[in-house]
């Protein structure tokens, strides 16, 4: 039986850490004090083992139940045909992998070692093709279609990300028949919070 939901997503104790150029990859386990500021804070951390990735000295990913829940619908989507813009930590990629409905993936990875330290975990799998290349820029050859497209490029939730969301989505729209960004309803759900405010008019 195949793993599914947050079993599928995690890749604690499955890619291990390591280093390669810039990329990095770190296990930690939070104290109970970290985990209960995190809980404190809104986020989901339990004091369990958990996997990151570094590019330099930021954190742009990690498997947390939080980073689960922002791609579950995109998750949920997945079939036939997938286009991921962002390796990342491969999260997303080895939960949509796990679907037998899923029979081809392409991955566009702007970080060569991020492809060279992540992308060797799913190299056994024929259904996945990891091309290294701007999201903005890349081109496939004409006429390529997907039946999903995931946009996960950005190491942060900021609303200037919007813009980025926007283009991807025009470039992708005629080519995919489902896609989405992560974390876009929680920008723009800021975004309209922030235009209340008064420090904003």
């Amino acid at each position: 039986m195949r793993a599914s939901g947050m079993d599928a997503f995690r890749v604690t104790g499955w890619i291990v850490e390591g280093t390669v150029g810039r990329a990095s990859v770190k296990v930690i386990t939070p104290t109970p004090l970290a985990a209960a500021i995190g809980r404190w804070q809104g986020e989901s951390i339990s004091p369990e083992p958990l996997t990151q990735l570094f590019i330099g000295n930021w954190m742009v990913m990690s498997d947390t139940r939080d980073e689960y829940r922002d791609h579950a619908e995109a998750i949920f989507q997945a079939r036939g045909r997938v286009l991921i813009h962002g390796l990342g930590l491969g999260c997303f990629l080895k939960a949509i992998l796990a679907k037998s409905e899923v029979t081809h993936v392409d991955v566009v990875e702007i970080e060569q070692d991020v492809i060279d330290l992540i992308g060797p975990y799913f190299a056994s799998d024929p259904r996945v093709v990891i091309h290294q290349g701007d999201a903005y820029a890349y081109q496939f050859p004409r006429g390529t279609r997907w039946d999903i497209s995931w946009h996960d490029i950005w190491g942060d939730k900021n609303c200037d990300d919007l813009e980025g969301h926007a283009r991807l989505s025009r470039r992708y729209g005629g080519r995919v028949e489902w896609q989405g960004c992560w974390a876009h309803h929680q920008l723009l759900r800021q975004r309209r919070w922030e235009k209340t405010q008064w420090w904003s008019r």
